[in-house]
């Protein structure tokens, strides 16, 4: 007689059955379990975020005092010889007279870094203080957007202006200066400062640096717009219909009474321009500021480091406004 062998000699327990309450309260023991879970992996996420974005504003502060240091560094002095900050740059050259007039950049060393370094941008009592780059090429206007002075990519990019159109290189009377809006105060994020009068009245002046001269121009006319606005517009010449138009609009764009009307028709705008979020046009939000030439320092010939002039500029503007 065939034997079989039983493998589980205890006899099956019967299985029990779980009531609709039972269900419930384990399905309420497990949503705590997955919201913890849930919280971690969301909190890690965000923290790897901040993390990264920490060490991304670390490295723009970096380089950009870095070339600082290059543009503060003595005549004659190699790229490798530049002080450190420890080691007192600031202390060093000549970049941070109290006279903003007066400032010495070394040119020289500035374009061993980057021949596309087309100036220099200074606001006092802000953190705009930045080379100013254009490309050769109109095809490569976004270069900058996304790259820094020494051509690595960064989410900053650095302050530029638009290339020049061909065969307008003399005749466009606009100048445009392009720079992001970071979260961490650099760039052309104090731009919107400039929606307070209060801040206007303590620092008006914007200051260019140029390897032959040092220009100074005051703020106007300060605003909000969208990137439809024709500002944006390329090129603009002296004496036309559309220029005046435009000049035009941004007077009547203007949010506070800056005492000074801006440029003739026959005299250069310079708009700055950043992103400007904080309305209802979202991603197309711009704030632009705009300021007319009021003096101008012409550099020694034959030299970097000495000024022998500096007289108002006339062709149509004046020394109006705040001083």
């Amino acid at each position: 007689m065939a034997r079989t062998y039983n493998i589980n000699p205890q006899p099956e327990a019967p299985v029990a059955e779980v009531s609709e309450s039972e269900k419930k309260k384990f399905s309420w023991q497990v949503v705590p379990v997955v919201l913890v879970i849930g919280a971690v992996v969301a909190g890690t996420a965000f923290g790897m975020a901040k993390l990264q974005e920490h060490n991304e504003d670390v490295k723009i502060t970096k380089t950009w005092e870095e070339f600082k240091n290059v543009a503060d560094s003595a005549e004659g002095e190699s790229v490798s010889e530049v002080p450190t900050e420890e080691s007192g740059a600031v202390e060093h050259g000549q970049m941070y007279s109290s006279d903003p007039m007066k400032r010495v950049i070394n040119w020289d060393a500035v374009h061993n870094v980057n021949e596309e370094v087309k100036c220099w941008i200074y606001i006092p009592q802000t953190e705009i203080d930045y080379p100013v780059l254009q490309s050769a090429k109109w095809e490569d206007n976004a270069y900058y957007l996304k790259h820094d002075v020494y051509g690595n990519s960064s989410a900053a990019g650095s302050i530029y202006m638009p290339a020049e159109v061909e065969g307008f290189e003399d005749k466009d009377i606009h100048q445009i200066i392009i720079g992001h809006h970071m979260r961490n105060g650099s760039m052309f994020s104090d731009l919107v400062k400039y929606k307070d009068k209060s801040f206007w009245e303590a620092t008006p002046y914007i200051y260019l640096y140029y390897p032959d001269r040092t220009e100074k121009w005051l703020i106007y006319s300060p605003y909000h717009t969208t990137q439809a606005d024709e500002i944006y517009n390329m090129p603009y010449e002296a004496g036309t219909v559309l220029y005046k138009n435009l000049l035009d609009k941004i007077e009547a764009n203007k949010p506070y009474d800056t005492a000074t009307n801006g440029p003739t028709v026959s005299a250069t705008l310079l708009t700055l321009t950043t992103c400007d979020r904080t309305s209802t046009d979202n991603s197309a939000g711009r704030f632009v500021v705009n300021a007319k030439l009021v003096d101008t320092a012409v550099l020694q010939a034959g030299t970097e480091n000495s000024i022998t002039d500096s007289s108002s500029v006339v062709s149509g503007n004046s020394q109006e406004g705040v001083e």
